[in-house]
C-alpha cells in the first residue's frame, strides 16, 4: 500500500513539474505606478457580439504582485495560444515554456495611452507580430482596388500579397510565427477579392474564382495549425473565400448545397468551422432564404450536423444559430405579446399584441433605445433622412425604450427632443429584452406585414452608403 501511495505521489509530482515547465511566465516592470496593468484574453473561435460565453474573449493568466512596481503573470497552457493584450489591442503568440520580461510605460506625455515592450528568448513572437503588421498595413490598397477594373484589381491584390510575403520572410525566422503570419496574409487576400467582386457587381465568374483559389490554395484547404483558427484575421479571410464559393448557389436545398461546397474545398476542422459559420449566416437571413429550403429541410440539416460535428465551439454555434432560426419567420411568443408598454405621449398602456395589430399590413421596424444611451440618440438623429425614406416606402417605425419605469419623464424628454414622442413607448418587464437577447443598444428589429420576425438585428440606417437600395433593407 505504501508503495502505491509513493507511486501516486511521484506521478502527481511529475505532472505538477510538467505543468510548471509548460507555464508561460512574464515578469512585468510597471512604470505607470499601478495606473495600468497587463490583462490578456484568448480569442473565441467565432466572433459575434451576442453576449454568449461561447463567443466571448476569455481572460487568461494569473497575476502575482512581487512589489510596488513589479508583478508576474503566469499562463497555464499546453499548446501555443494567440492572445490579446487588451489595453493596447496588442496581439501575440505565447508558447509553452516561454519566459519573458515586459516594461509597461506611458506613450510620451499622454497619461491615457500606455505601451509595452517585451524582451527575452521569445521576444520575436511577442514584438514582431505587432511591429511587422504596422509595416504591412502601410501598404493600403483598398482605394486602388475600389476604383479600377476587375482584372487590374486582381493584379494589385496579387502584387500586395507577394510584397507582404517577402517582408515576412525577410524579418522573421522560420517557425511558428512565420507560418502564422504567412497564413494570415494569404487568407486576408480574399477579403480584398470579396470587396472587388462586390464593387464590380458580382462580375467575378466561377472560372476566374477557381484560378485565384488554385493560385493561393492549390489543393483542398486545411488548417495545419489550430492556432490559426483563433486568429480573427485568418478566419475572416477564409470566411470571405467560403462566401465567394457559396455565394451564387441556387438550389432547392440551398443549405445542403452550400455545405457540400464547403466540404468539397475545405477539410477537417476548417470545414466544420465554416459549415457552422455558414449556418449562422443562413439563420439570420432565413426570412429571405425560405424559397430555397423548407422548414423540414432546415430541421433535418440541423439534426444531422448537430450530431456530426463534435468540436464544442462549432457545435455551440450550430445550436445557437438554430435557436435564432426558430425565431425568424415567426411572431413573438405569447409572453412577449402580453408584455405591457407605456405610450410616452399620453401614458396610456397597451401590449405588444395591441401594438403589432395597430401596424398590421405594414412592415414594422422596432428601434430599442434608452434616454441614457448616447449612441441611441445619436443614431436616431443621424439616421433621420434614411428613416424618412423608409417611411415613404410604407414602413412604420416604433421606438421601445428600456428605461426604468421611474425614469419615464427622462424618456419623454429625450423622445420629445428627437421628435419621436408619438411613436415612443417604455416597456414594462423583461420578456421582450430576454427573448431578443438585448445586451447592447441601439438595436433594431423588423417584423413583416403579418407580424412575423423578419430580421433580428438591422444595420444602422446612418451607416448605409449613399447609393443604398432601401428596398433590400432588412433582407
Amino acid at each position: 500500500m505504501r508503495k502505491i501511495c509513493l507511486l501516486i505521489l511521484s506521478i502527481m509530482c511529475f505532472v505538477a513539474q510538467l505543468m510548471a515547465t509548460n507555464d508561460v511566465v512574464i515578469t512585468v516592470l510597471d512604470k505607470t505606478k499601478g495606473a495600468s496593468t497587463l490583462t490578456f484574453s484568448q480569442f473565441p473561435k467565432f466572433w459575434i457580439n451576442e453576449n454568449m460565453k461561447a463567443f466571448e474573449l476569455k481572460p487568461i493568466g494569473e497575476k502575482q504582485v512581487l512589489n510596488d512596481s513589479v508583478y508576474k503573470i503566469t499562463f497555464h497552457i499546453f499548446k501555443p495560444e494567440f492572445i490579446l493584450f487588451e489595453e493596447c489591442g496588442y496581439r501575440m503568440i505565447i508558447t509553452p515554456g516561454d519566459r519573458a520580461k515586459a516594461v509597461v510605460y506611458y506613450t510620451g506625455k499622454d497619461k491615457l495611452k500606455i505601451n509595452v515592450c517585451f524582451s527575452g528568448i521569445m521576444k520575436e513572437n511577442y514584438n514582431a507580430y505587432h511591429d511587422l503588421n504596422i509595416v504591412l498595413n502601410k501598404n493600403n490598397i483598398w482605394k486602388s482596388i475600389g476604383s479600377t477594373s476587375l482584372q487590374k484589381s486582381i493584379q494589385i491584390v496579387d502584387s500586395d500579397y507577394m510584397y507582404k510575403c517577402r517582408i515576412i520572410k525577410t524579418h522573421i525566422k522560420t517557425g511558428l510565427l512565420r507560418d502564422f503570419m504567412m497564413n494570415e496574409v494569404k487568407a486576408k487576400a480574399f477579403n480584398y477579392f470579396a470587396y472587388i467582386n462586390d464593387v464590380n457587381k458580382n462580375m467575378l465568374m466561377h472560372d476566374e474564382l477557381m484560378k485565384i483559389k488554385s493560385k493561393y490554395f492549390p489543393s483542398k484547404i486545411t488548417c495545419e495549425n489550430t492556432i490559426d483558427m483563433y486568429n480573427p484575421e485568418y478566419t475572416n479571410g477564409i470566411g470571405s473565400l467560403s462566401n465567394l464559393l457559396c455565394g451564387d448557389i441556387k438550389s432547392k436545398n440551398k443549405l445542403e448545397a452550400q455545405t457540400d461546397t464547403l466540404q468539397k474545398y475545405f477539410s477537417k476542422e476548417l470545414a466544420d468551422y465554416l459549415i457552422a459559420g455558414n449556418f449562422h449566416s443562413f439563420s439570420i437571413k432565413s426570412y429571405s432564404e425560405k424559397k430555397y429550403i423548407s422548414e423540414d429541410g432546415v430541421k433535418n440539416w440541423y439534426n444531422l450536423y448537430s450530431m456530426k460535428i463534435h468540436d464544442s465551439d462549432d457545435k455551440a454555434m450550430i445550436q445557437y444559430s438554430y435557436s435564432l432560426y426558430k425565431k425568424i419567420n415567426y411572431p413573438f411568443p405569447e409572453n412577449v405579446l402580453d408584455e405591457k408598454l407605456i405610450k410616452l405621449s399620453d401614458n396610456s398602456v397597451i401590449t405588444f399584441r395591441d401594438l403589432i395589430k395597430e401596424n398590421e399590413g405594414s412592415q414594422l421596424i422596432i428601434d430599442t433605445w434608452a434616454s441614457w444611451c448616447g449612441p441611441c440618440i445619436s443614431e436616431i438623429n443621424r439616421g433621420k433622412s434614411r428613416t424618412e425614406e423608409m417611411i415613404k416606402r410604407g414602413n412604420h417605425f416604433i421606438y421601445i425604450s428600456i428605461d426604468k419605469q421611474e425614469d419615464i419623464d427622462k424618456a419623454k424628454e429625450k423622445a420629445t427632443a428627437v421628435n419621436i414622442l408619438d411613436k415612443a413607448y417604455v416597456v414594462i418587464g423583461n420578456a421582450y429584452k430576454t427573448y431578443l437577447n438585448i445586451v447592447s443598444i441601439p438595436r433594431s428589429i423588423m417584423l413583416d406585414k403579418n407580424g412575423n420576425i423578419k430580421n433580428l438585428k438591422l444595420p444602422f440606417l446612418s451607416y448605409l452608403p449613399a447609393n443604398y437600395n432601401f428596398d433590400k433593407y432588412g433582407e
